[in-house]
Order: structure tokens, then sequence, then C-alpha cells
């Protein structure tokens, strides 16, 4: 009996080990942020400046800087097939990895970070995923900068008036901290939480489209990031085309003719932003889209190094 108890307690100590190591990445939760139109401001109500019609900080870099030539971080989710729909999206919106990158940080906005171009409305969502993954080095970074924290969060008053005034972008403390910050391998985990999350919420808007296939999605998932047209008309516009594809191969066009991500400018953005889809999809089957897996999505990545 006692021989068949310990076999029952080792079966039992096995299968919560399982379970435990099956454990799927945590989610992030949202923090609550002020929006950006109200954190940005020139003197004398803030220290940005504009330039070109963006709004940059006075200190560089400015307005871009990527992090390394091509993120191998990136590089590596969007080379690997148990990425699912999330590898082609990677791709395509870091323009093959080499135009947004897990160590990017530069001034447009005030603040720009990370592998989705994130501004100061995100801070306190990833600093906080940061945390969840790494307590003891998120302390170690960010103690003795001193970010006030609101419900566990950074307080969204002080990182909308920092970065009104510059300060996310130019003062050394921070910017050593957050530079420092990136490099870690648990902060670009938390990123890529973030950047899961975010690709599944743009997913859920694409679909409500009626759109089935993995090529299809995603393109509207990268499309919908800076998106100044309605995505009903540019169905609408391309709906008697014949199957799924054709329609949405119309829809790139049709965004391309409209100027529906920098409308003021020339369309280079969108033929560029189409091309790295198309580029994406070159080799890759014709398949429904299936759910992502943000585990997968992260065993992936076989070095967090650049």
């Amino acid at each position: 009996m006692r021989a068949l108890a310990r076999w029952r307690s080792a079966i039992f100590c096995s299968a919560l080990f399982a379970a435990e190591v099956a454990q799927p990445t945590p989610v992030a939760r949202s923090c609550v942020a002020l929006p950006d139109s109200r954190c940005k401001a020139t003197a004398p109500d803030g220290k940005l400046v504009v330039k070109g019609g963006q709004w940059i900080t006075a200190c560089p870099p400015n307005p871009y800087s990527y992090g390394p030539e091509t993120d191998h971080v990136c590089r590596q989710i969007a080379q690997c097939t148990t990425a699912g729909a999330f590898g082609p999206f990677i791709q395509a919106v870091s323009d093959s990895c080499t135009q947004k990158s897990f160590e990017g940080y530069y001034g447009l906005d005030g603040m720009t970070f990370g592998i989705l171009d994130w501004t100061q409305t995100n801070l306190g969502t990833v600093l906080q995923q940061f945390q969840r993954r790494n307590r003891e080095r998120y302390t170690q970074i960010f103690g003795p900068v001193g970010i006030p924290m609101k419900d566990g969060c950074v307080d969204p008053k002080w990182a909308c008036d920092a970065n009104r005034n510059g300060y996310l972008n130019c003062d050394p403390t921070f910017r050593a901290a957050f530079k420092r910050g990136l490099a870690e391998p648990d902060f670009k985990k938390a990123q890529l939480d973030f950047a899961i999350k975010s690709f599944n919420q743009r997913i859920g808007k694409a679909k409500a489209l009626g759109l089935e296939s993995e090529y299809g999605n995603v393109a509207m998932a990268v499309l919908l990031n800076q998106f100044h047209c309605k995505a009903t008309d540019l169905l609408a516009a391309c709906s008697s085309k014949g199957d799924e594809k054709s329609r949405v191969d119309c829809i790139l066009d049709q965004y391309i003719a409209h100027k529906c991500r920098v409308p003021q400018k020339d369309g280079s953005s969108e033929r560029r932003r189409v091309e790295a889809i198309r580029e994406a999809f070159e080799h890759r089957p014709a398949v429904t889209l299936a759910p992502v897996s943000a585990s997968a999505v992260e065993a992936c990545i076989t070095s967090w190094a650049q």
C-alpha cells in the first residue's frame, strides 16, 4: 500500500511539474495611460520640437535609431514555422526586422521604443510585464530611477509629463536605465508578451471583416497600424474580386492609392508596407488563420542577444 501511495504521489508530482512547465506565457495587463495628444507640447508648455511634421525631442537620437541593423530576435521569430501567423506579421510590420527592434529607442513622439514602436501610452504596461517576468532585475535596473507607481503601474500623469518635457529620451539617468533594460532577455520577453497581445487584438479587428486566410488577416493586422482609411470602404471596393487572396491584393492596392498610412505624403510609406507584406508571404503556403501560441513563439528564440 505504501508503495502504491508513493507511486501515486510520484505520478501526481510529475503531472503537477508538467502542468507548471506547460504554463502559457503570462498575458500583459494593460495599464492606464493618458493619450499621446495630451502628452506632446512645445515651449512653454513642454520641451518637444516639431520638425518635418513630426514631434521629436530636442536631444538625439532623432528621429530614428532602430537599434541593431537587423534585429536577430525578430529574425528568429520571422523564420520560425511554429510562430504561426505571428511570424509573417512581425516580419512585415518591421520591414524584415530592419525598421523596428526589441532594442530600438529614440525620441519620436517624445519616446518611441521596442519591437512595435511603442510610445509612453504603452510604457506602463511593458514595464509592468517586465516586473512580472523578473521583479529582481526590474528593481536592479529601474529602482534607482525612482519611477512613480500607481496601482502597480507607472503613474500615467508622470509618464505624460515626462514625455511632454523630453525626459523619457533625454534624461541621462532614465535613458541609461532604459537602454540597459532593453538589452535584458526578460524585458524582450515582456515586449513579446505585449506584442502578441497587440497582434491578437488586431487580428480580432481583421476577422470582423470576414477574412479567413492567414494572408488576409495578417495583411490587415499590419495595415491597422497608423491606418487613416475605413477598412470597410476598401473591402467594399474590392468585393467584386474572386477569391479572398484576390480581394486582399486589391485591398493592398487600394491602401496605396488612398495613402492610408501617411495621407499628406507621396505614398512611398504605403508602397513599402505593402511590399513588406507580400515579401513575408512570398514563399508561405496559403492556409486558414490558426490561433497563435505565445509559448510556441517564445520557443522559437534560441538566443535573446543581438
